[in-house]
């Protein structure tokens, strides 16, 4: 959606588990925290490095924001269960850029970098097969 420079911050799967497991033992009461990923990248630079690490030889098209909404509602109109909705492109947008907490320090979990993370995801057999029923 229109020129993709909008910031993510994604956070590892498995960080995210291993911080749950912290919260298991230590526990905390009355206590929330806002748990981003540490790196900030792009979305378009987020969707390349991925079709780069699957080994997938594609082209984005960078469709205006208004357009692509269009075509999410009308797509939504003749489908029960839209995988992908015109509130969800505005969500995805929006250009939210969150406080990042020491959420590796607080919860005693290493963090893991997000070519890192990608390495794993695609090497891993059990990714690989969970990957493979996924998509």
């Amino acid at each position: 959606p229109g020129d993709g420079k909008f910031i993510r911050q994604p956070l590892y799967v498995m960080d995210l588990c291993r911080i749950m497991a912290s919260c298991l033992k230590k526990r905390p009461k009355n206590k929330t925290y806002d748990i981003t990923g540490k790196e900030k990248i792009s979305y378009i630079d987020m969707m390349e490095k991925i079709a780069k690490k699957k080994g997938v030889k594609t082209t984005f098209l960078k469709v205006p924001v208004p357009l692509f909404s269009f075509a999410l509602d009308v797509y939504g109109a003749f489908t029960p269960k839209p995988i992908f909705t015109s509130d969800q492109l505005r969500a995805l947008t929006a250009g939210d850029e969150f406080k990042v907490i020491k959420w590796w320090d607080i919860f005693g979990v290493k963090y893991t970098p997000f070519e890192k993370g990608l390495r794993e995801m695609f090497s891993s057999p059990h990714y690989r097969y969970v990957l493979k029923k996924a998509y």
